[in-house]
């Protein structure tokens, strides 16, 4: 390994300051290009939050909220019931009750819809958004349809022991599952359902993209498990508008790399050089060299 010089260093320092000058061209005007590839497209985005689970208590397995978005409110009741033997969670609202089924345990030791298994039932507030084209990028999206209360179900098929090997079948064959999305329609708007329940299947998941339902139904999804594209590099991607900042911000990234690299490289040093000894660097040399015979 050569002695490193402060050439190195310097060297390293200015890959660096090319690669952050790379960089800080490239990212803004890719990020621009996309929000503009967005907002041709029209393509919807959705905001999605969850209330806090010891917001909605349990009391005698029950839990009662109020819904409503601009003309008024509504409880919604979820009650945990049981029925030959197999759990559900009943929906009750403006009248009308729908029955969730509950596949995995329930902790009812655990507040609110916490009590669940993870990536199981949520409840969740879906917001709708369209970005609006403007000449300006200060522009935030227009939301374009009210507040959507979804409670979103992932239903895994029944375990037979007798041909299931494991009772952990229904968990990882992903291909039965089933979703169940229980919208609570608000007050004011027009609907003939109080509650209207979706359902899609994980197989079927590729075809709803871009909608409130894939949004809703990934909520309860495992991270690890999740389905894949229609069109991993289709069209209506972000990307597609992406034109030269993207190979400079490839270049860029690389000379990010390479000018850790060098700069990285100038502080390590050889064995010998550690030895606070003036002499200690010919020393080592002359210990190395291959001795001669006396009678050469």
């Amino acid at each position: 390994m050569s002695r490193p010089t402060p050439r190195a260093r310097i060297l390293g320092l200015a890959i660096l300051a090319l690669a952050a000058i790379t960089l800080g061209v490239s990212l803004p005007a890719m990020a621009r290009q996309i929000r503009a590839q967005n907002a041709d497209a029209d393509l919807p985005f959705f905001g999605m939050r969850s209330p806090d689970p010891a917001a909605i208590p349990f009391v005698n397995d029950a839990a009662t909220f109020v819904w409503g978005v601009n003309a008024g409110t509504a409880p919604v009741t979820l009650t945990l019931v049981d029925r030959e033997g197999a759990p559900f969670l009943r929906a009750d609202y403006r009248g009308e009750s729908h029955l969730v089924a509950i596949t995995g345990t329930v902790d009812t030791r655990l507040p609110g819809l916490a009590r669940f298994r993870e990536n199981q039932i949520k409840l969740e507030v879906i917001t709708e958004q369209r970005p609006r084209l403007a000449a300006t990028d200060r522009d935030a999206p227009t939301k374009t349809a009210p507040d959507r209360l979804v409670l979103a179900a992932r239903i895994e098929r029944e375990v037979d022991l007798a041909k299931d090997a494991s009772p952990m079948a229904g968990v990882v064959d992903r291909k039965s599952w089933r979703y169940e999305l229980v919208e609570f329609v608000p007050l004011g708007v027009e609907s003939d359902r109080a509650m209207i329940v979706h359902e899609i299947a994980y197989a079927d998941m590729p075809e709803h993209e871009r909608t409130w339902q894939y949004a809703a139904a990934l909520a309860v999804t495992p991270p690890t498990k999740l389905p894949k594209l229609k069109e991993p590099m289709g069209s209506n991607r972000g990307l597609d508008g992406v034109t030269w900042p993207f190979p400079l911000a490839g270049a860029g990234g690389l000379l990010l790399v390479i000018g850790v690299m060098v700069f990285g490289s100038s502080f390590v040093k050889r064995p010998a050089d550690s030895d606070p000894r003036p002499d200690a660097g010919a020393r080592a040399r002359e210990e190395k060299a291959p001795s001669r015979p006396a009678n050469a």
